[in-house]
C-alpha cells in the first residue's frame, strides 16, 4: 500500500479547516484516513496554535515510505522535520587470508587459433 501525507479540508465556507494524516494514495481527497497526523487552521493568526503536528509520528511515516504531497513537503520542510536517514549497510567482509605455502592455479587460456596460412604450411 502506497501512503501519502497530505491534508483533507473540512469547515465550512470562507471558513477553511485542513487536516493532516496519512493516507492510502488512492484515497479520496476528503476519504478516510490510515492515521491522523495532526490539524491546520489558516485563519489563525498565532502560528504556534494554527498548524498542530504529531512529529513523532510523521517521522514514523517517513520512516515506513510514506510521501508527502506538494504542500506537505513544504511545510514539513519549513518545519525541519525530514525523512530519517536509512542506517548504513554495514561494511563488506575481508577476504580469508590464505597459507603462505598455498598457490592458486591461474586459469588457462585457450591456445590461439593458429591463421589458415599457418595451417596449411
Amino acid at each position: 500500500m502506497s501512503v501519502m501525507i497530505r491534508m483533507s479540508r473540512t469547515g465550512r465556507n470562507n471558513r477553511p479547516f485542513f487536516r493532516i494524516g496519512a493516507y492510502d494514495r488512492r484515497a479520496a481527497r476528503d476519504g478516510p484516513c490510515i492515521e491522523r497526523l495532526g490539524h491546520w487552521d489558516p485563519l489563525v493568526k498565532d502560528d504556534a496554535r494554527a498548524m498542530v503536528l504529531d512529529r513523532e509520528r510523521v517521522v514514523y511515516w517517513l520512516s515506513q515510505g510514506a510521501r508527502p504531497s506538494v504542500k506537505m513537503a513544504a511545510v514539513l520542510r519549513r518545519l525541519g522535520i525530514s525523512k530519517p536517514e536509512p542506517p548504513k549497510p554495514a561494511p563488506a567482509p575481508e577476504a580469508p587470508p590464505t597459507k603462505p605455502g598455498l598457490v592458486l592455479k591461474a586459469e588457462k587460456k585457450p591456445a590461439s587459433k593458429a591463421s589458415k596460412s599457418e595451417k596449411k604450411k
